[in-house]
C-alpha cells in the first residue's frame, strides 16, 4: 500500500486514544476480579426441527440469547445423516460430499460462524458428532455404505444393523475407526474450538453387531474361537464393549495431545441401559480416565423417573455410597436434559424441579437438548433459568481460570476513532450495536481507530460488515494495520457469499499493552458508498492456548434444599369452567408479575404486574369467561424466581 495512506494524528486524538484504551485495558484485566461459580451450562444446537444453523445472523441471535440467560457452552452438531457441517476435506477424498449439501449450496461454514458468535459471548464451543459410528436414518447405509459397503455393522443374520431406524458402521474395524478420527482430527486443528463431544452413538454399537467377517477374525485370533451368535452373552459383550472403550482411549490420547487444554466430553446414554443395548460401558472411559467429562442422557418426562435415575448414578444424597461412578474419580458428571422433542415440551416448573434434585448431589451443572425448548411458550425456561439458577457468572468446571475472555469491540461511534474525508452516520442501516458510517463515493476517505492489547495473546481481527456494504463498494473494503511487530496491508471483497457479519481479516500476536493500529480507506475508483462498522480483537485459544487470566470462585452449595424458596403451587379447580385460583407463597417480601400464555407462547393477560407482596399465602383469581377451551399457562416471575403451570379450560 501506498505510503500516503499512513499519517500522524494529532495530539488531542492521540489523548482520547490512549485515555479509551486504557480504560478498555483496565477494565479487560480487572475483569478478573469477578467472582465466578465453577459449573456446565450447556445447550445442544442442532439442524433438526431447528432454524439456529440457517443463517450468519440466527446464529449470532441465539448466542447472544444464551449469553444474557448465562449459559457458559454451547455443543452444535457437526456431524449427522452422514454429512459433516463443516467443509471436510476427510469425506471429499473418501467420497467427494466435503459438506452437507444445504451448507454447501449456501458456501457457508456454519461451525466457523459459530465458533466467531459464542467466543465473542465468552461460551465456549464443543462441536458435538451426534451421529458417531451411524451414517444414516433408514436409507440402508446412505452413500456412506453405498461406496464402503465393508464398513457396514453386521448382525447375527448377515443383515446391516439397523437400531430405532439408524443404520451403523462397524465401530470395530479400523478404517471406520480411523475415518472417525480423521473427522475429529480435523475439526480440532482446523477451527478454535474448546474441547469435542461424543454421543450415545460415539464410542457405541448396538449390541446386536459385531458380526462381520472382519470383527470375527479378530475375535478368533484374540480367542481361539468364534464369537457367539448369541449377541447377549456377558463375554462376547465385554469383549465388544473393551473394544469400544479402547477407541476412546484412543480418541482421548489424540486430543491430548494435540492440545492438552481441550475438554474430551462424552454423552451416552443412562448406564447399564447403555451397556446392555449400545455397548457403552461408560463407567470404564471413567475409570481410565479417557474422558474429562460425563452427560449422561437422563432424558425423563417426569420428576419421579429422573430422580430415580439420579440416585442410580450417585447412589445416596451425598453423593458417596452405591452409586455406579465411583466419586473418587476427578470426573466431572452434568446430566443431560430433555426440555423438548418434536412437539413434545417438559413443563419449565417441573425441568427446575430436576435442577434442583441434582444440585444435592456432586453434579456439575446441566445440559439442554435441546435449543428452541428454551425459547418456547414465550422463553419460560430460558428466563427461569437466569432468573433462579444462573444469577451469577460461571465458566466450565474443567477451567481453573477465565478461559474465554470477552474481545476487545470498537464501534464506529467510540470517540477515540479518528475519520477523514466525506464520513457520516447511516442510521437508516442496521450496524452492529450503533449505526455504520458511510463515506460518499471516491470520496478518499479514511478511518482509523486504535487500542491496546489487554493480554499477550495471538488475536484474530475482525470487522464487521453491514448487509448494506456487500456489492457497494467495487467488491473491496481496504485496510491496514501495524502493531509493534507487524504491519499488514490488505483488501477485503464484499462480493464474497455471505460476506456480512464479522469477517475475520487476519491474525496478530501482541503482548499486553501493544497498541493496535487499524486504518479503513475508500478507493478512489469507488462508484458507491462505502460502510464501515465495527472492530473486533478476540483471543485465538489455539494460538495462545498458555494465557493465564487468574479469577477467584464463589463456593457452591450442595445442601441447597429440594423446593425453591417461594412456590407457585397448582390452580383450583383444574380443569376449570369459568374462573379458577392461582395460589403461591413468598418466604419474603417480593415485587410479583403473574401472567397468563396460550400454547404458542402468547401473552393472554397479565394478572399481576409488578406488584409488591408481603411473606407468606397468596391467591390471585384468573376469569377464563372470554376464552376457547384449551390448554394454557401461568408464571410467577419476581427479580431472582420464576416458576410456571399449566391449566386446562373446558365448557
Amino acid at each position: 500500500m501506498n505510503e500516503k495512506f499512513f499519517h500522524h494524528k494529532s495530539k488531542w486524538i492521540l489523548c482520547w486514544c490512549h485515555l479509551v484504551c486504557l480504560i478498555s485495558l483496565f477494565n479487560a484485566v480487572n475483569a478478573q476480579n469477578t467472582a465466578y461459580k465453577q459449573e456446565v451450562r450447556g445447550v445442544w444446537i442442532t439442524n433438526v426441527d431447528s432454524d439456529i444453523l440457517n443463517s450468519k445472523f440466527s446464529i449470532a441471535e441465539a448466542m447472544d440469547y444464551l449469553a444474557s440467560r448465562g449459559f457458559n457452552v454451547v455443543y452444535p452438531v457437526v456431524w449427522n445423516k452422514g454429512y459433516t457441517l463443516y467443509p471436510s476435506a476427510t469425506m471429499d477424498s473418501l467420497f467427494g460430499l466435503p459438506q452437507d449439501p444445504f451448507f454447501a449450496n449456501q458456501n457457508r461454514d456454519p461451525l466457523a460462524e459459530l465458533i466467531v458468535e459464542a467466543h465473542r459471548n465468552g461460551m465456549e464451543v464443543i462441536p458435538w458428532f451426534e451421529y458417531g459410528f451411524a451414517t444414516s436414518f433408514s436409507q440402508n447405509g446412505g452413500h456412506i455404505l453405498s461406496a464402503k459397503p465393508e464398513w457396514a455393522a453386521i448382525d447375527n443374520e448377515g443383515k446391516l444393523v439397523v437400531r430405532n431406524g439408524f443404520d451403523w458402521m462397524n465401530p470395530l474395524h479400523p478404517e471406520v475407526q480411523d475415518f472417525m478420527l480423521s473427522l475429529f482430527r480435523e475439526v480440532i486443528e482446523t477451527y478454535d474450538v474448546d474441547g469435542v463431544q461424543g454421543d450415545d452413538r460415539l464410542p457405541a454399537m448396538p449390541v446386536e453387531g459385531g458380526y462381520s467377517e472382519v470383527t470375527k477374525a479378530l475375535y478368533r485370533d484374540e480367542n481361539g474361537r468364534d464369537p457367539t451368535p448369541i449377541n447377549i452373552d456377558p463375554t462376547w459383550i465385554q469383549w465388544r464393549s473393551n473394544k469400544l472403550t479402547n477407541f476412546g482411549g484412543k480418541l482421548y490420547r489424540m486430543i491430548k495431545e494435540h492440545a492438552p487444554n481441550l475438554t474430551v466430553s462424552m454423552s451416552p446414554s443412562v448406564w447399564p441401559w447403555s451397556r446392555q443395548n449400545y455397548l457403552q460401558d461408560w463407567p470404564a472411559w471413567v475409570d481410565s480416565g479417557y474422558v474429562d467429562i460425563v452427560h449422561p442422557q437422563v432424558y425423563r418426562w417426569d420428576l419421579t423417573s429422573y430422580q430415580n435415575e439420579i440416585r442410580r448414578l450417585w447412589g445416596s444424597e451425598s453423593g458417596t455410597t452405591t452409586g455406579y461412578v465411583d466419586p473418587s474419580q476427578e470426573i466431572l458428571i452434568s446430566p443431560g436434559l430433555i426440555v423438548k422433542a418434536g412437539s413434545r415440551f417438559n413443563p419449565p416448573g417441573q425441568i427446575a424441579d430436576m435442577m434442583r434434585f441434582n444440585r444435592n448431589y456432586d453434579g456439575g451443572g446441566e445440559v439442554f437438548f435441546f435449543y428452541e425448548g428454551l425459547r418456547e411458550q414465550n422463553s419460560f425456561l430460558g428466563d427461569s433459568l437466569l432468573a433462579e439458577f444462573y444469577t451469577e457468572p460461571a465458566i466450565m468446571p474443567t477451567r481453573d481460570q477465565l478461559w474465554r475472555p470477552d474481545p476487545l469491540i470498537v464501534l464506529p461511534d467510540d470517540p477515540a476513532i479518528s475519520l477523514s474525508g466525506d464520513w457520516q452516520p447511516d442510521t437508516t442501516s442496521a450496524g452492529y450495536r450503533t449505526s455504520p458510517q458511510v463515506a460518499a463515493p471516491g470520496a478518499q476517505s479514511r478511518f482509523e481507530l486504535e487500542v491496546l492489547a489487554p493480554f499477550s495473546a495471538t488475536y484474530n481481527v475482525f470487522t464487521y460488515i453491514p448487509p448494506e456494504a456487500v456489492g457497494t463498494t467495487a467488491d473491496t473494503l481496504y485496510f491496514s494495520y501495524n502493531t509493534p511487530r507487524i504491519v499488514r496491508d490488505g483488501a477485503y471483497s464484499l462480493s464474497r457469499p455471505n460476506s456480512t457479519g464479522w469477517v475475520q481479516l487476519g491474525s496478530v500476536y501482541m503482548d499486553a499493552g501493544d497498541r493496535f493500529d487499524m486504518i479503513y480507506f475508500t478507493s478512489e475508483q469507488s462508484t458507491e458508498p462505502t460502510y464501515i462498522d465495527a472492530t473486533m480483537l478476540m483471543v485465538d485459544r489455539a494460538e495462545s492456548p498458555d494465557l493465564s487470566i487468574e479469577v477467584s470462585f464463589t463456593s457452591t452449595d450442595q445442601e441447597l434444599p429440594f423446593t425453591e424458596e417461594h412456590t407457585l403451587q397448582r390452580n383450583y379447580p383444574n380443569p376449570f369452567s369459568q374462573s379458577t385460583s392461582i395460589p403461591f407463597n413468598l418466604a419474603q417480601p417480593a415485587t410479583v408479575s403473574i401472567t397468563v400464555y396460550d400454547l404458542l407462547g402468547r401473552e393472554i393477560e397479565r394478572l399481576v404486574d409488578h406488584v409488591v407482596y408481603e411473606a407468606g399465602d397468596h391467591v390471585v383469581t384468573f376469569d377464563g369467561n372470554l376464552l376457547s377451551p384449551g390448554i394454557y399457562f401461568y408464571r410467577l416471575q419476581t427479580d431472582r424466581f420464576s416458576s410456571a403451570h399449566s391449566m386446562v379450560l373446558i365448557r
